[in-house]
């Protein structure tokens, strides 16, 4: 069976920049770091993870391109998905939220992890989609760890139609790109 995909653009939820370039690796802020530009895909394209279509965010200094979550609603094309695909890491810490999917007629909680940035095995079930040789600091390159940036997905309840998503609050637990797919 063929999948359909929602791309969710979240540039009007995005509140934090967690990438820099070499040129100013001070400018991101995942944490006390960020993530390195050069590492990652270019900005604004579709990208795809395990043949899951995500919008990457923009990467240029000075624009939030993640989401610290602090109970934000997002806002979804209304309609019946099968499943939801994070783009999304951790900072000082790995965690496992509460995410709200509302339905028209009632909310349900889902679970959704990321295992820290800094960590090379996943906790969660979920699996590497960026895995960087080193971040940023303000001081310049930190080569002491790998950083990887995971691809999570969680089953939903297809036979109701979705309106929104609110995210839990927990300001360590970041969101790049979120995916819905019927099928």
């Amino acid at each position: 069976m063929k999948e359909n995909y929602t791309i969710i653009n979240l540039d009007d939820y995005f509140n934090a920049d967690g990438i820099s370039y070499d040129s100013n690796p001070g400018n991101g802020h995942f944490g006390i770091s960020s993530f390195p530009a050069e590492l990652l895909p270019e900005s604004g394209t579709i990208i795809k993870i395990h043949d899951v279509p995500f919008l990457f965010p923009l990467k240029e200094d000075d624009y939030n391109n993640n989401i610290e979550c602090n109970n934000q609603k997002i806002t979804i094309h209304e309609g019946y998905y099968s499943v939801i695909h994070f783009l999304g890491s951790c900072d000082n810490g790995s965690f496992r939220e509460r995410i709200e999917v509302v339905y028209e007629d009632q909310k349900e909680v889902i679970r959704v992890g990321f295992s820290d940035w800094c960590s090379s095995k996943p906790l969660y079930g979920e699996s590497i989609a960026f895995y960087c040789d080193h971040c940023h600091t303000k001081k310049g390159d930190n080569f002491n760890n790998a950083f990887a940036m995971w691809f999570q997905s969680v089953e939903l309840d297809d036979k109701r139609i979705i309106k929104e998503i609110i995210l839990p609050n927990n300001p360590c637990f970041h969101i790049f790109a979120i995916t819905l797919s019927k099928g």
